[in-house]
């Protein structure tokens, strides 16, 4: 076995561009077959028959606002509180327009009773839970349009607003989502050195 392979090292060595065009060919090839017969990337991943797989089944049919799919909108204050009278009445109306947009069935409100977990320590974040009847892929592009027309009453209102979760992941490229850095501010409770929007009081 050892002397095949110095054979077959020697002999790429010897004629490298032959192997560099065998295996550009050979990557060529495998493209070629992957787009004929490689068929349509699934969008859902299912193992039937397997514990895990009959759990998410009995979730559909029991609860199934439960199976569907969350976005998140995280307000930041750069200036004063999230819970200051312009700021509060800037998210109250994002809040409210999104809850009439197609397939929203919950929005929780981070300044409501039941929201004190979601304000950061000093006050100056907070973000909202957005539930949606559907599955993330399924809400489309249309869902980051509503939340992006809605989120523009806080914007006004002088807050930074990022979006997140999986609907917004799985409808729009990205590679850094701000909204992930905005997160990591909420558990320590000040924002992330680095980002554009560091301009807060620590």
């Amino acid at each position: 076995m050892s002397r095949l392979l110095y054979r077959i090292g020697r002999f790429s060595a010897e004629h490298k561009w032959r192997m560099v065009l065998v295996w550009f060919v050979a990557v060529v090839a495998i493209s070629v077959a992957g787009q004929v017969w490689g068929g349509t990337p699934a969008e859902s991943f299912e193992i039937p028959g397997t514990e895990s797989q009959r759990a998410f089944d009995l979730l559909d049919a029991r609860f199934p606002a439960q199976s569907g799919s969350t976005a998140r909108i995280v307000f930041h204050a750069t200036d004063g509180r999230v819970t200051d009278p312009a700021h509060a009445a800037g998210i109250a109306q994002t809040l409210d327009e999104i809850s009439h947009a197609d397939h929203v069935i919950a929005v929780t409100d981070p300044l409501g009773a039941d929201g004190a977990d979601l304000v950061s320590a000093d006050g100056t974040i907070a973000y909202a839970e957005v539930r949606y009847d559907v599955k993330a892929q399924d809400a489309g592009p249309e869902a980051i349009t509503a939340l992006e027309q809605a989120a523009r009453h806080a914007e006004d209102a002088g807050l930074q607003v990022e979006l997140g979760g999986d609907v917004v992941e799985s409808n729009q490229e990205s590679t850094a989502p701000s909204s992930e850095l905005v997160g990591l501010a909420v558990a320590t409770g000040a924002p992330p050195r680095g980002t554009a929007w560091e301009t807060g009081d620590p």
